[in-house]
């Protein structure tokens, strides 16, 4: 409940300070914040490998095997012969994983080439390993390139005129700062999502939110994450 008024919160505010400030003065972080969606999926590409196959995949695969044993009996067992992608799926449900990281693990998964004696966490690590080090590298470009961005834009800014806009700049500020902050929030609960798969405490407090959240603000967009389908979409090869 607390996460459902804190966005709720966070919404007003947001419609709030785009009113008062407009579109001018916003324009630039959507500039530079699209600028960087697009250029992260240029560079990520080539310096994904650094996330996906280094030091950080190697530490997230141990914690991510022990998240799946702890998710119940079944990801201890052999995984049957002829099992399907669906099953897999209906199992990956069970972990409360969100939809699109479900996704892009069974992406990763060779159904037709499954080794026998192979456990379910065992078959399931390797790939959300690679997913949430995925994740983890395409933020942190994605943060990098927005900084450099704004700031980029910020000292074009100041050799800039911007014209007064009137009511149709307050309404479009309105409007860019409520869809910034949905962003922002989906970006942090996607940050949130990864914390979960590795330390116990996150993954019970997000359960709890998602059990009490009365509004379905949060539980809508967690289950929902903007950010996280956009990477979906983008990193499709």
């Amino acid at each position: 409940m607390i996460f459902d008024v804190i966005i709720l919160f966070a919404l007003i505010v947001s419609l709030v300070v785009g009113l008062v400030s407009g579109f001018a003065k916003q324009a630039r972080g959507l500039v530079a914040f699209i600028a960087a969606i697009f250029l992260a999926r240029l560079l990520f590409p080539i310096i994904g490998s650094w996330f996906t196959d280094g030091a950080l995949y190697n530490s997230l695969l141990p914690r991510i095997d022990a998240w799946l044993l702890k998710q119940g009996d079944i990801f201890s067992q052999t995984v049957p012969a002829g099992i399907t992608e669906e099953q897999i799926s209906a199992l990956l449900a069970d972990t409360r994983l969100p939809a699109f990281a479900a996704n892009l693990v069974l992406k990763n998964v060779d159904f037709s080439n499954i080794p026998a004696d192979t456990t379910f966490s065992a078959l399931l690590a390797p790939s959300l390993a690679k997913v949430v080090a995925s994740l983890i590298g395409y933020v942190i470009l994605f943060i990098v390139l927005l900084i450099l961005l704004i700031v980029g834009l910020w000292i074009l800014g100041k050799v800039l005129t911007w014209g007064i806009l009137g009511v149709i700049d307050k309404v479009l500020g309105a409007v860019f700062s409520v869809v910034n902050t949905v962003i922002i929030v989906s970006l942090f609960l996607l940050v949130l999502t990864i914390l979960a798969k590795s330390i116990p405490v996150v993954d019970t407090f997000v359960a709890k939110q998602l059990a009490t959240s009365k509004l379905g603000i949060f539980s809508w967009l967690y289950h929902n994450n903007i950010v996280g389908w956009l990477i979906d979409k983008l990193t499709k090869k």
